[in-house]
């Protein structure tokens, strides 16, 4: 559990440097207005605050046992062996 905890705090500076490097690059940067940096920055650090969001809801909704999203946990609609599925009619399985 606690190389887990280090490995997250890792990840979480390692985005936050590679942010900041790329936030002061953008704005030292000619290329683009005052409005476009500002969006940009915004954008820059709000997509990984978002998705390590998404990520912790969807973990925790799995970890809930909450069974009704078929798409959370993988026993429910999902089926490991493929050739479950048929096509067809008779008694041959579908197979052509």
């Amino acid at each position: 559990m606690q190389v887990q905890v280090v490995g997250i705090i890792g990840a979480g500076l390692a985005v936050a440097v590679a942010n900041g490097l790329t936030t002061r690059a953008l704005w030292s940067s000619p290329m683009f207005d005052r409005s476009q940096k500002i969006a940009q920055t915004v954008l820059i650090w709000l997509v990984p605050g978002l998705f390590a969001v998404t990520r912790h809801l969807v973990h925790a909704m799995a970890d809930s046992g909450d069974a009704s999203d078929p798409t959370v946990h993988r026993e429910q609609g999902y089926a490991d062996d493929p050739t479950v599925y048929h096509h067809g009619h008779g008694d041959d399985g579908g197979h052509h």
